[in-house]
């Protein structure tokens, strides 16, 4: 029984290792799934790409880091969609955003703009312009401001 057990943890290190620090570097815009280049092609027409990482990761398959030529860094999970877009000082467009955090961000702070949104699945973690950062459920409900 130890025997068994020792060789399956052998077994999970090695393919973690296997698939450990697997990156590609490219600027083929055919590497990235349909939905990303939709993405792209939608929210930011006529901005080319810039560079593309691909990282193979052990549980959820790939993640694509994408750098456009305007300065914004975006980043897909292994379907395609979206999980971070960073305009670092630039303005996220409005459609990207959800609509309640969209009707949330601008009733109560007219004065900033969304920078950044990163998406998982406890929610939502807006940056603005003015250097707040807010945190909403996956709902888009306002939760807290983060620090």
């Amino acid at each position: 029984m130890k025997k068994l057990f020792l060789m399956m943890i052998c077994s999970a290190l090695f393919l973690q290792l296997a698939w450990a620090d697997k990156k590609i570097h490219t600027t083929d815009t055919t590497q990235l799934p349909v939905a990303a280049r939709q993405f792209i092609t939608k929210h930011f027409p006529g901005v080319a790409v810039s560079h593309i990482k691909i990282e193979k990761e052990f549980m959820e398959g790939k993640k694509y880091d994408v750098i456009l030529t305007n300065g914004f860094d975006l980043d897909f999970n292994n379907s395609g969609e979206w999980t971070e877009v960073d305009g670092h000082r630039t303005v996220v467009p409005k459609a990207i955003l959800p609509a309640k955090i969209a009707d949330y961000t601008v009733k109560n702070f007219p004065q900033a703009s969304v920078v950044s949104i990163d998406k998982d699945r406890d929610g939502f973690d807006v940056k603005l312009s003015d250097g707040r950062e807010l945190k909403f459920n996956k709902n888009g409900g306002f939760i807290r401001f983060d620090d």
